[in-house]
This record gives C-alpha cells, sequence and structure tokens, in this order.
C-alpha cells in the first residue's frame, strides 16, 4: 500500500493541498485491461481515471508508467478526452 501511495505524487503546479491517495480508478488497471486486449474497456478506465486524477493533479501515477500510458493517452487524446491535461501528461511520460 505504502508503495501505490508514494507513486500518486501531485503535480507541484496543481495548487490543492493534501492530496495523499490514489484516485479509485487506477491507471495500472487500464494498462492491464489494454493488454487483454480490450481497448474499449482500457480508454473508458483511463477516462475515468482522468476525471479523478485531473482536480487534484495527478502527473507521476501516469507518467510512471512510461512508454505504454503514453500510447493509451494518445488513443484518449485522439477521442478528444481532456485534451490539456491528455497532452502534459504524455510529455510527462518522457
Amino acid at each position: 500500500m505504502r508503495r501505490s501511495r508514494a507513486r500518486c505524487v501531485k503535480s507541484p503546479h496543481s495548487g490543492r493541498p493534501g492530496a495523499g491517495s490514489c484516485p479509485p480508478a487506477s491507471p495500472r488497471q487500464a494498462l492491464a485491461l489494454n493488454q487483454l486486449p480490450d481497448e474499449r474497456g482500457a480508454l473508458e478506465f483511463v477516462q475515468r481515471s482522468l476525471e479523478l486524477a485531473e482536480p487534484e493533479g495527478y502527473v507521476r501515477i501516469f507518467a510512471d508508467e512510461g512508454e505504454p500510458m503514453a500510447v493509451l493517452l494518445r488513443q484518449a487524446l485522439g477521442r478528444g478526452v481532456r485534451p490539456h491535461y491528455v497532452g502534459t501528461l504524455i510529455s510527462a511520460c518522457g
């Protein structure tokens, strides 16, 4: 449990105090669905993750997953899902 909390570090630019837990819809679950392959389920799950994570300014929980997450985020971006936030996350995936 401690490890997952460490992965949910907020962006220093979020301006919102006191986060410390992950959004209930984990981006890792979206990646797992994408591996099945369940692209539709993965995109729905990542969209829900983004809805929960954006107001809190989570970046690292997505960025730490690297290129597999960037691929999924690009698919979400192509569907018009939260374009500004998703663009930030894709950049952070490096």
